[in-house]
């Protein structure tokens, strides 16, 4: 099955491709998400937020939109006896993972996650799942569904809340890990004063024109709830784009690093939609200053994104 990003509202596979604003299976885009992981466990403070008991595991987790697949298999090495499956649109494949070994509890699966889950389970998981409808349905039910930063490929949030929670076993855990496409300063700047700031606002322009809500960030504690979910916490995350207090000096510079590929992945889309904008020779100016503030001037301007850790149970 193919992967439904997006919700409905693109017909097509290739609309919704085409609404997506960043490269795909790119090795420079896996190295820049691969980084980014390292960043944001850092920042949070390991894998996960979630309160599991000491030496818990869940038994059956599912990383939804896993990307290079880099926290799938890190949550599998902590996890022994949880099985951890991840699902993409472009699931992990070996030309990506060869420098690490997939663990043995750990699967891909190209699957559609707007689709039916009960046949993902079970290929993802093997005879120890069954499907839903089966003679014990309540083993084809995840304990945790972990799903990070997936803004840009989905507009049909509460659809997506809505799966998740069907496929969530009773008292099972959902961590929802997303951010805004915003860039903050401290010192006041704005689109008419910094690169940086114009070029977010231009990719908002473009987000928003395909249908895909920026910010929907700020909506999904009510939409949790909507969805069925209890114990509904939003623990906000100020990302710096330098060093923040005691941390490791990498981390503030390496995320400044990050939105500067930000920048130079999603370029082409945004040129190719809003040519009528900008000319290529202003396009030119404003990537390449956007790019000097974020890895030149983090600190004196103050930049820093918001980054939001959702945490809830089903009850």
């Amino acid at each position: 099955m193919a992967l439904d990003f997006a919700n409905q509202q693109y017909p097509t596979r290739e609309e919704k491709q085409r609404a997506y604003p960043l490269p795909g299976k790119s090795k420079v885009e896996t190295n820049r998400l691969d980084g980014q992981h390292a960043i944001f466990t850092s920042r949070i403070g390991g894998l996960y937020r979630t309160p599991f008991p000491a030496n818990f595991s869940p038994p059956r987790t599912l990383d939804v939109g896993c990307g290079t697949g880099i926290w799938t298999r890190a949550f599998a090495r902590a996890h022994a006896t949880s099985r951890v499956v991840g699902i993409d649109l472009n699931p992990p494949s070996e030309r990506f993972v060869e420098d690490e070994n997939i663990p043995d509890n750990c699967t891909f699966v190209k699957a559609d996650f707007f689709g039916e889950w009960d046949d993902l389970v079970a290929a993802g998981s093997g005879s120890t799942l069954l499907k839903a409808g089966s003679e014990d349905s309540s083993l084809a039910r995840y304990d945790f569904i972990y799903m990070r930063m997936l803004m840009a490929a989905v507009s049909d949030w509460p659809a997506l809340l809505r799966k998740a929670f069907q496929n969530l076993a009773s008292g099972g855990r959902l961590e929802l890990f997303e951010g805004l496409m915003e860039m903050n300063a401290e010192d006041g700047s704005t689109g008419e004063t910094s690169a940086a700031i114009r070029w977010f606002q231009m990719a908002q322009r473009y987000m928003a024109a395909h249908r895909i809500k920026w910010d929907a960030a700020l909506d999904l504690p009510l939409q949790l709830r909507e969805a069925g979910f209890a114990e509904v916490e939003d623990q906000p995350v100020k990302m710096t784009l330098y060093r923040e207090g005691n941390e490791e000096s990498w981390v503030g510079g390496d995320y400044a690093r990050d939105m500067a590929g930000l920048v130079d992945g999603m370029g082409q889309r945004l040129r190719a939609d809003q040519s009528s904008s900008l000319t290529e020779t202003e396009w030119d100016v404003l990537e390449r200053e956007a790019k000097r503030e974020l890895l030149e001037e983090p600190e004196k301007r103050g930049f820093y994104t918001v980054l939001h850790v959702f945490l809830a149970k089903k009850i």
